[in-house]
C-alpha cells in the first residue's frame, strides 16, 4: 500500500521526517561508534606492542644466557674423558667436577631448575637432592622432547612437567643441545631445565594480560593468563596468520590479537585481549550518544509536528471548499491575506470555480444539441436499411422474372451493404474486408463474363486483424474501372503479409497506368475513393500507416501498397494522438 494515497498528507510528513532524522542519527552512531572503536583498538595496539617489544627483549636475554651457558657446558675443557673407552677412575674425577661446574651454573641463575646429561656409561651415579643428574644416553628416547632435538644440534621445549626434581613434577622449559668429542664423534645431550614460572613472570610483567610465548617454528613455549582451551584456540588462529617476521595486530572473532616479532628475535609475543575490553570506553560514549540523539529526536519530532499542523491549515481549508462545493455547489469563502504559493493555490480555486459553472452551463446546451444529434442520427440509420431491404425485393422480382444473372448481382449488394454497415464499427476483420472484395469481384465476374480475374493471396492467419472498413474495394474497383478500360480483360491480384509488427497489403493489375495528373479532384471522373482512404488513413493512424501507389500511363500495370500496424483488437488504436489539446 502506498502510503501517499492512503494517509493524510501532514501525517505522512511527519513519520517521513522523523524516519529520516531517526535514521541519520542512527547511522551517525553507529559511524562514530566504529570509528571509535578503531582508533581505540589501534591506539591499544600500537601501546601494546611498545610492551610486548620490552618484555620480548626480556624474555630473549634470559633466553640467550641459557643458550650460551649451554654452549659453555659443551665446550667444558675435559669433555673427553666422558668418553666410554676413557680410563674410569679419570671419568669418575671429571664427572665429579663436571657435576660442580653446572652445580654452580644452576646457582647463578635463579631462573635454571635442573641440568639433565645423558650419556652412555655414565661416570657418577646422580643423587635425588642434587640439580644434576646423569642418565644413561639411551633413556632420553624416552623423553617428550626427544623428537625436537633428534635432528638438530640443539632444540627448546615449550613447557611441560619435569619429574626429576627433589621437590616432585614442576612445570620447565627446556633447552637441549648435543655434545661431541673433540674427535667430532657423537657423545650424548646436556638439558637445561628453565621454570616456566620465572619465563612466566616476565610475561605477565605485574599485569593480568593473557600473552602467550611462541618459538620459530610455531610452536608453543608457555602461556599467563590462559586457559588450555584458550591456548588451543589461540594457536588456531596463529597459525592462519601465516608466517610472521614482524609485529602488528589483527581483529579475529571476539579478541583482539597484538604480536612482537623481532628480526634479531627467535621469538614471537603474542598477547590477546577480549574485543569488549578494547571497546568498553567507546561503548560508554555510544550510550552518552544515545541519550543526546533521544533528546534531540524529542525535540526534531515536536519541531516537525508544530510544522505540519502550521504547512497544511490552508490546505485543509482548501479540502473543506472544494468537497462542499461537490456536495452543495456552493462556494466557500477562502482566506485572502497569504501571498505565498498558498495564495496561488487559492487564487486558481476561484478561477476553477468560475470556469466550471461556466461548462456547467456549456454542458446543458451541449446536452440539448446532443440529444437533437441522435434523433437525426437515429433518422439516418433508417435510410442504408431501408435501402438493404429494397435490394433484397429487387432481389426476389428478377427471381420471379428468371433474370439470374441479376438476381444473383442484387444478392452480392446485399452482402457488400451488410460488410459495409457493420453496425457502424470503424474496424473490422480483415477477413470480412476480403469477403466485402469478394463480393464486388463477383458482381464484375457477372458483368464481364470472366474476362477479369480476380486473385486473392491471403494468408489465413492474417484474417484476425482489424483493419480499417472498405480500403480495398475502392483500389480494386478503379483498376476494374480504369486500368481495363477499353480492354478485354485483366488479372487484379490481392495479397498480404506481416512484416516487422506491421500488416501490409498489395493491389496489383495488369491494365493501364494512372495519367499523371490523376490526383486533381473530377466530379465526372471518380477518384475519389481513393483519396477517401488515404484521408481516413491519416486520420486514424497519424503517420503510423501509409499508401503508396506506383503507376505509368505508358507502361501496363498499377500497384499499391497500404501499410498499417498489426491490430488485434479495435481497441488498440492510440486515440491520444488525436487530441491536441486535453485541457482545452
Amino acid at each position: 500500500m502506498n502510503p501517499f494515497k492512503r494517509i493524510r498528507i501532514d501525517l505522512v510528513l511527519f513519520i517521513c521526517f522523523a524516519l529520516v532524522i531517526s535514521a541519520s542519527l542512527i547511522i551517525a552512531i553507529y559511524l562514530a561508534y566504529n570509528i571509535s572503536n578503531r582508533e581505540l583498538a589501534s591506539t591499544s595496539s600500537t601501546y601494546q606492542q611498545l610492551l610486548l617489544e620490552k618484555v620480548n627483549r626480556q624474555v630473549t636475554a634470559e633466553m640467550r644466557t641459557i643458550e650460551s651457558t649451554s654452549l659453555a657446558a659443551y665446550r667444558y675443557p675435559d669433555l673427553d674423558f666422558f668418553d666410554p673407552r676413557a680410563e674410569p677412575f679419570s671419568r669418575y674425577n671429571v664427572g665429579q667436577k663436571y657435576r660442580a661446574y653446572l652445580r654452580n651454573i644452576v646457582y647463578s641463575l635463579p631462573a635454571l631448575q635442573a641440568v639433565d646429561v645423558y650419556v652412555e656409561s655414565p661416570p657418577t651415579a646422580s643423587e635425588a637432592q642434587d640439580y644434576i643428574h646423569y642418565h644413561e644416553l639411551e633413556r632420553i628416547r624416552d623423553r617428550s622432547y626427544y623428537s625436537a632435538i633428534e635432528r638438530a644440534d640443539f632444540a627448546w621445549v615449550g613447557d611441560h612437567l619435569y619429574e626429576e626434581s627433589s621437590r616432585g613434577s614442576l612445570h620447565v622449559i627446556s633447552f637441549a643441545r648435543k655434545m661431541y668429542l673433540s674427535s667430532g664423534e657423537y657423545l650424548g645431550v646436556i638439558v637445561f631445565h628453565l621454570k616456566t614460572a620465572a619465563i612466566q613472570a616476565i610475561l605477565a610483567d605485574n599485569s593480568t594480560s593473557q600473552r602467550i610465548l611462541i618459538d620459530e617454528a610455531g610452536r608453543y613455549v608457555t602461556s599467563v593468563g590462559m586457559s588450555a582451551e584458550k591456548v588451543t584456540d589461540v594457536l588456531r588462529h596463529y597459525e592462519k596468520l601465516g608466517r610472521i617476521s614482524v609485529g602488528g595486530s589483527q581483529r579475529i572473532g571476539n579478541d583482539l590479537f597484538v604480536w612482537d616479532k623481532s628480526i634479531s628475535s627467535e621469538w614471537t609475543l603474542l598477547e590477546v585481549t577480549p574485543w569488549k575490553a578494547v571497546t568498553a570506553g567507546s561503548f560508554t560514549i555510544a550510550k552518552t550518544l544515545l541519550v543526546i540523539v533521544f533528546v534531540t529526536l524529542l525535540i526534531a519530532l515536536l519541531s516537525a509536528f508544530a510544522i505540519a499542523r502550521n504547512f497544511f491549515r490552508p490546505l485543509r481549508a482548501l479540502l473543506n471548499a472544494m468537497n462542499r462545493y461537490s456536495i452543495s455547489k456552493s462556494a466557500t469563502a477562502l482566506p485572502d491575506d497569504y501571498t505565498n504559493e498558498f495564495g496561488s493555490l487559492f487564487i486558481g480555486y476561484r478561477r476553477l470555480i468560475d470556469r466550471i459553472e461556466e461548462l456547467y452551463a456549456s454542458l446543458k446546451d451541449r446536452y440539448r444539441k446532443q440529444k437533437e444529434a441522435e434523433v437525426q442520427a437515429l433518422q439516418s440509420n433508417i435510410n442504408p436499411h431501408f435501402l438493404y431491404n429494397t435490394l433484397d425485393q429487387l432481389n426476389w422480382m428478377a427471381v420471379d422474372r428468371g433474370a439470374d444473372d441479376i438476381s444473383e448481382v442484387l444478392e452480392w449488394m446485399g452482402r457488400m451493404f451488410r460488410i459495409g454497415l457493420s453496425n457502424g464499427a470503424t474496424f473490422i476483420p480483415l477477413e470480412q474486408e476480403i469477403e466485402h472484395v469478394r463480393c464486388y469481384s463477383e458482381i464484375i465476374r457477372i458483368r464481364t463474363k470472366g474476362r477479369i480475374v480476380f486473385d486473392f493471396r491471403i494468408p489465413g492467419e492474417l484474417g484476425a486483424y482489424y483493419v480499417p472498413k472498405i480500403i480495398l474495394q475502392p483500389f480494386v474497383e478503379n483498376a476494374v474501372v480504369h486500368a481495363f478500360a477499353g480492354r478485354d480483360g485483366g488479372t487484379v491480384t490481392i495479397a498480404g503479409e506481416a512484416s516487422a509488427g506491421r500488416l501490409v497489403l498489395h493491389i496489383d493489375d495488369d491494365g493501364t497506368g494512372f495519367a499523371p495528373d490523376w490526383r486533381k479532384p473530377r466530379i465526372k471522373s471518380g477518384g475519389y475513393g481513393i483519396r477517401n482512404v488515404e484521408q481516413r488513413f491519416e486520420s486514424l493512424f497519424r503517420g503510423r500507416a501509409g499508401i503508396t501507389i506506383v503507376s505509368e500511363p505508358k507502361r501496363a500495370g498499377t500497384s499499391v501498397e497500404l501499410r498499417m500496424p498489426l491490430l488485434l483488437t479495435p481497441n488498440e488504436v492510440d486515440v491520444d494522438d488525436h487530441v491536441e489539446n486535453m485541457h482545452y
